[in-house]
């Protein structure tokens, strides 16, 4: 009787949540109506435009995006439809399918595709998601290659963890992991770095599965170093796809303008802790610094935060030694963590919220108008063409989001309570590394800068979260053997 009333309370809770993200999709599909002509201004936009007529990557945004951008405009002008339009349309078709297919892939709501297609639409039209796939950002499309990859990752260890699993099954399982690892690789450069986490896990997994299903196989490698005939045709795979990768990034990259560098912990420090020290404590920089920059640089550091990484440190290396600019560096991030210790550790708190749990963080810096971050600019550009439809989307959306985590919390207590709580330990390990390269994915974006946090960058998270709620309460919220 007992776990029949928790069981109960479980439905009423699931149907709750279905009724509130129904609504929230209610919501979207207005706003994606209201919008589908209109442009965000956004400045990657233009700068987005203009690498596409040069059809070549800029070393941060690879070659993908622009040509997508480059064959909507090519439609738009052979037709009375603005090329944007067509440019949304592809983000959304692909958006949703991502979602529909990591769904699927996760084995949340059952076989039915009317319930993968709601909780495909329930990701996709949360506000912050829905805003960058109808946009002219890059965003977009590495989120939906991310999920698309996810996916397959979920794919791949269930094949890692059939015993019956051969060669062919091997190879087919991280070439689909390896393949949306160079289509991000070829749309975002960080990413040849971030989208390698599940290429390496599955490489790792396929290779001790192999061995494992076949110790004699295991005795032969070790003893007479033989390879064993998946393992080899998986390495091919490999080095293939990564070849393919390095040699198209390198031939659409326009070096002249190339954005990489080297990743320098120092240099990252600095950039997060010099404007921070110098706006707000000393209201002039360093000495030491005013020594090797000009002050024309240093106003315009002083302005805008990303000037630290475009202006100052290249000027600092520029009229220094490489041994005297890494001094100077280290000097500076000395003196601000000693006098700026307790600060600096609370914005660096702040932002990592912001990008583990975005749509608490985004609610906060909304209702308190905050322009330290990038969230203000982004909202107001959300609700420009729709002011009351915008505002009402967003304030329920994101209330509704918190109430949807403190109900999924209540239904897994219930859960645990009745002992009905069931877990698929055949992907558990998948969960793990997209956990991870998410995780990867938040690191990357705290350390872009002090000040600059961008909701924009952390769609990753938001996905993780909702896979989180409706893995978690798929079975209440459809009533299936709660």
């Amino acid at each position: 009787m007992r776990t029949k009333r928790e069981n109960n309370v479980s439905v009423m809770l699931g149907r709750l949540l279905y009724i509130g993200f129904s609504a929230q999709i209610v919501f979207g599909i207005i706003w994606m109506a209201k919008n589908i002509v209109y442009v965000q201004m956004f400045g990657d936009a233009s700068y987005n435009l203009t690498r596409s007529s040069m059809f070549m990557g800029d070393g941060d945004v690879g070659i993908l995006y622009p040509t997508i951008i480059l064959l909507t405009r090519a439609l738009g002008q052979i037709t009375y439809v603005p090329w944007f339009s067509y440019l949304y349309l592809i983000q959304l078709a692909l958006a949703f399918s991502a979602g529909y297919f990591l769904i699927k892939e996760a084995g949340i709501f059952g076989n039915k595709a009317r319930r993968r297609v709601w909780g495909s639409l329930v990701m996709l039209t949360f506000p912050p998601i829905l805003q960058i796939h109808m946009a002219i950002l890059v965003n977009s499309l590495v989120l939906s290659l991310f999920m698309l990859q996810s996916a397959l990752t979920i794919r791949s260890w269930k094949t890692i963890k059939n015993k019956k699993s051969t060669a062919v099954d091997y190879v087919y399982a991280i070439s689909g992991v390896l393949l949306f690892w160079l289509l991000m690789s070829l749309t975002k450069w960080i990413y040849i770095f971030i989208g390698a986490i599940p290429v390496f896990a599955v490489l790792v997994g396929i290779i001790v599965a192999s061995i494992r299903n076949n110790r004699a196989i295991a005795d032969k490698l070790i003893g007479k170093l033989r390879v064993r005939r998946s393992i080899l045709l998986v390495l091919i795979t490999v080095t293939l796809f990564v070849g393919l990768t390095l040699g198209v990034d390198r031939l659409t990259t326009d070096r002249s303008i190339s954005q990489r560098t080297e990743f320098d912990i120092d240099k990252k420090l600095f950039e997060r802790m010099a404007w921070k020290s110098r706006f707000y404590r000393q209201g002039t920089w360093l000495l030491e610094v005013q020594a090797v920059v000009d002050p024309d640089t240093m106003e315009q550091a002083s302005l805008y935060q990303e000037n630290v990484k475009l202006l100052v440190l290249p000027m600092i290396e520029e009229n220094l030694d490489e041994d005297e600019a890494k001094e100077l560096i280290r000097f500076v991030n000395r003196v601000v963590w000693n006098n700026d210790r307790k600060e600096f550790l609370h914005d660096i708190a702040i932002d990592t919220a912001g990008y583990m749990l975005p749509p608490v963080v985004m609610r906060m810096l909304i209702e308190k108008n905050s322009y330290i971050s990038y969230t203000p600019r982004n909202y107001d550009s959300f609700k420009r063409n729709a002011p009351v439809l915008s505002k009402y989307y967003v304030d329920y959306s994101l209330l509704w989001f918190e109430a949807s985590l403190i109900i999924c919390a209540v239904i897994m207590l219930l859960k645990a309570i009745g002992k009905t709580i069931k877990t698929d330990k055949n992907v558990a390990g998948a969960y793990a590394v997209i956990i991870v390269a998410c995780m990867c994915i938040a690191f990357r974006n705290v350390m872009l800068g002090n000040s600059v946090y961008d909701y924009k960058e952390a769609g990753s998270a938001i996905i993780a979260w909702f896979m989180v709620i409706f893995v978690s309460c798929s079975t209440a919220i459809f009533d299936e053997e709660v």
